[in-house]
């Protein structure tokens, strides 16, 4: 032997003897076996019993699909869905999606389908539709739940563009609870729509459900991207949101549901003179055929960046009413119908420096630059 190996009488070397020691420290106690702890054994039919399965639910969050056909959804334009689609949604749990296989037609609903918190709502393939059979009523009640996703439909008001009520945009009245997708809550992820005939395409707020608690109650991180609205009022509208980002909304052809009480707009944000929305980003973002409204309305907003916006044939494409730290450019309108110096507005109400930088606006064709 080599005058430096390590050699005990047994003629084990005592490195394999410090490996054979640690190995053994690894080993479950006798007695600790078949426990939820400890190691399982099998019973006679070769299976692990079920008291000896560790409870895991704790620990790893569900995350399943659950279809809508499982629970009595059809699909056939014809049957009322709202209570099937409401049952999976039921049974769901966070992190679960509900999923929309491809229907023969469409999926018809009288009421709203009611979001819970941290569930997924997506279609099992492409051009699957949702229409609401009531009038004044949304697709998707995002009702004091948050971090919903709603991705993939279209979205349809089956009897058409809401009539005229002449109402403002308040609480659950029918004017304001008309939209594709209504929501109350935060950190909601909504992308990939098309929103047809509802006064709103999308309206994110911060109201219970039968007044305007704006005042006193702000939603934050929400997203709305990817989405297409027509036959609307305004086609994303939100009160009271900190961290909104919203990026390539188009809008078009507008209808007016307000009995012109409320000027037309793609895009609405606003809050209110105590409670501000605040750190919106704004992205290739467009409107067409708009005579009512800007493009862009913005008011009672702190922290506002926009880029890449253009309207064509609208009433204007910017209007910004009491807000500050506005930073953006690229502003294009075409076709320009707004009267007055309406076209590129702000209106400052307060004494607050604005701090205002806009760059690169271009305004064609209007009638009153």
């Amino acid at each position: 032997l080599a005058a430096d190996t390590d050699f005990d009488p047994s003629g084990v070397s005592a490195a394999e003897t410090a490996r054979a020691q640690a190995a053994e420290a690894l080993l479950t106690p006798l007695a600790q076996k078949g426990a939820p702890s400890g190691v399982a054994t099998l019973d006679s039919a070769g299976q692990v019993p079920l008291g000896q399965v560790p409870d895991l639910s704790g620990t790893y969050a569900r995350k399943v699909a659950v279809d809508v056909r499982t629970y009595g959804a059809v699909g056939d334009g014809v049957a009322d869905d709202t209570a099937a689609i409401n049952a999976a949604v039921t049974a769901a749990t966070a992190g679960a999606t509900v999923v929309f296989p491809h229907p023969a037609s469409f999926y018809k609903i009288t009421g709203p389908i009611v979001g819970k918190t941290g569930v997924t709502f997506a279609p099992g393939g492409s051009g699957v539709e949702i229409r609401q059979a009531t009038q004044y009523k949304p697709v998707f009640d995002l009702f004091n739940v948050d971090n919903c996703t709603v991705s993939g439909f279209t979205l349809t008001n089956s009897l058409g563009p809401p009539p005229a009520i002449g109402a403002t945009f308040r609480g659950d009245n029918g004017y304001a609870y008309s939209a594709g997708v209504w929501s109350n809550g935060s950190k909601h992820t909504i992308k990939d729509l098309r929103i047809v005939d509802f006064a709103m395409g999308v309206y994110l707020n911060s109201s219970d459900g039968t007044t305007n608690i704006g005042n006193s109650v702000k939603r934050v991180g929400s997203t709305v991207r990817d989405v297409e609205v027509s036959g609307c009022n305004h086609g994303v509208l939100w009160l009271n949101q900190d961290q909104l980002f919203l990026a390539n909304i188009n809008v078009h052809d507008h209808v007016d549901s307000s009995a012109g009480t409320n000027p037309m707009h793609a895009l609405y944000g606003t809050g209110n003179s105590t409670n501000r929305s605040s750190n919106t980003t704004v992205i290739g973002c467009r409107d067409a055929n708009n005579p009512t409204g800007a493009a862009f309305q913005f008011k009672y907003t702190n922290g506002l960046t926009v880029a890449e916006l253009s309207a064509q044939n609208c009433f204007g494409i910017w209007n910004c009413i009491d807000c500050f730290d506005v930073v953006g450019g690229n502003l294009s309108s075409i076709g320009d119908v707004s009267t007055s110096g309406a076209a590129f507005t702000f209106q400052k109400v307060t004494t607050q420096p604005a701090r205002i930088a806009m760059s690169n606006i271009a305004i064609q064709s209007n009638v009153d630059a």
